[in-house]
């Protein structure tokens, strides 16, 4: 077992029955599993998420042939006719979508190299004659974003819940979005560790996909304040993730990943009751990113120009490389993609669909109902008479500013729209050449002029919760940095 609150390995589930309980066509299909599974068809190791998912599709498959078909092959045995069998079953029994059942078949293909048979599985419109062929379509092309703000998501609002309800499950999200991390890769990080000065380097063993490390360079000073403020809240040893359950066990990556989808919940972001999921706030890091590069995305119904199209290709690429993609491919599933018209022009082949009406009525009020009660927030607007940045005298007598004890928030788009009293606001864009500030939607600095004396007032990721004096300490140097960076 891991010491310093580092992840523990789950512990290995008892049997009466001992390791080799499995018999028949199941051992031998768990055999063919431990031998193919962990290795990809270019040679490198299979992540574990890629292995789970080959052993779920292969047991459940033979399982369906074995119960239900009334066919039961030994795995070695498997012929296109048992293929057949099931695709047929999956689409018109089981109305499984045709996504789903593609994955499924590219599975059925590798199991069909492992047993020397690498031809046999067919594409499914081979096995669906009769089906349009419209209807088998599948597009990999983002129409509709899957970005938290472009879904009429209320970023600050739900960042203030995470950070009420826990603060850990806060930094976390903070994470995601300022860095484009999987939740794996954020449960798993080690600040400290990740971050050089320069930028964030995601480790093997960190919880890439694939196992395939990147670094992120801080591409806006936002990005390295944010990780001081969550090296302020996590110890050297430790990774972001939970160091223990609810319980008070030491938490293991599982743990972790089941507390995180509870905390999902718990705020009301879960795809039937907002229609995004945790993962989105990797699509608002693509968006954010896309900006910083100067180009507009696709799903983002915006009307900018965008550069010409083999610039716009290599800058797709950057934003690719950030998210940990080595294919730009990948991003049409992020923000869209593009192409280009009879004039050579770069156009749009998918926009955003807003969610309107009684369909984002429906999904606040069920968000509302699902979501945990919460303690009452704490008023982010900034007022004359108690302005939210102190002021406290050093040892020459000057003045020094004091941050704030509740973040400024800032809604997605406009950095107009801030609850700070006009007399008082001052905006200015830090570090993002041509672009203007009301395009980046995520990381913002607000100038907040308070008692007649310029500050800075640093956005800690739009959330609002109460502050120790601790990071009031981190805060100052934070606000330090920006204006530097500036």
């Amino acid at each position: 077992m891991s010491k310093f609150g580092k992840f523990s390995p789950a512990a290995p589930k008892k049997t009466r029955r001992g390791p080799n309980h499995l018999e028949g066509w199941k051992r031998e299909l768990q055999d063919l599993i431990d031998a193919h599974a962990g290795e990809r068809v270019d040679g490198r190791t299979a992540a574990h998420r890629t292995r789970a998912l080959a052993a779920k599709t292969l047991f459940a498959a033979f399982n369906l042939l074995h119960e239900e078909l009334g066919a039961g092959p030994m795995p070695r045995n498997f012929k296109e006719q048992h293929v057949r069998k099931l695709v047929q079953h999956w689409y018109f029994t089981q109305e499984k979508q045709v996504n789903t059942i593609r994955t499924d078949l590219s599975v059925l293909r590798k199991f069909a190299g492992w047993i020397g048979k690498p031809t046999m599985v067919k594409p499914i419109e081979d096995y669906l004659p009769d089906v349009d062929r419209a209807a088998l379509v599948v597009s990999a092309t983002l129409t509709e974003s899957k970005a938290w703000s472009t879904n009429g998501i209320d970023v600050p609002e739900r960042l203030d819940r995470a950070f009420r309800l826990n603060e850990r499950f806060g930094l976390i999200l903070v994470a995601q979005i300022t860095y484009g991390l999987r939740m794996k890769e954020a449960l798993c990080l080690r600040p400290w560790k990740a971050d050089n000065g320069s930028g964030l380097t995601v480790y093997p063993g960190d919880g890439p996909k694939g196992g395939r490390p990147r670094f992120i360079p801080y591409l806006i000073p936002e990005q390295a304040v944010i990780i001081k403020m969550i090296k302020d809240r996590v110890k050297k040893i430790h990774r972001l993730g939970w160091e223990k359950t609810r319980r008070g066990a030491l938490a293991t990556l599982e743990s972790n990943t089941k507390e995180y989808y509870t905390r999902m919940e718990e705020i009301g972001i879960t795809k039937k009751a907002a229609g995004v999921v945790g993962h989105g706030l990797r699509a608002e890091f693509a968006v954010n990113m896309a900006r910083v590069k100067g180009f507009d995305p696709a799903t983002e119904d915006y009307t900018g120009e965008n550069p010409p199209w083999d610039e716009l290709q290599e800058r797709i690429k950057q934003v690719s490389e950030l998210m940990g993609h080595s294919r730009p491919q990948i991003m049409a599933s992020y923000f869209g993609a593009f192409k280009r018209d009879a004039n050579g022009k770069v156009d749009y082949v998918g926009v955003a669909k807003a969610k309107k009406g009684k369909e984002q009525e429906d999904a606040a009020q069920y968000a509302s109902s699902s979501a945990k009660t919460l303690p009452p927030a704490a008023p982010c607007q900034l007022s004359t008479e108690k302005a939210a940045t102190a002021t406290e005298s050093d040892s020459s007598g000057n003045a020094t500013i004091m941050p704030p004890t509740h973040a400024v928030l800032l809604p997605h788009y406009s950095p107009c729209h801030c609850q700070v009293p006009a007399a008082q606001r001052h905006h200015e864009t830090v570090g993002y050449p041509d672009r203007p500030a009301h395009c980046l939607r995520s990381l913002m600095v607000v100038h907040v002029s308070c008692q007649r004396t310029r500050v800075a007032s640093v956005c800690l990721a739009y959330t609002n919760w109460p502050v120790s004096r601790r990071l009031h300490r981190s805060g100052r140097a934070c606000a330090a940095d920006l204006r530097a960076a500036g």
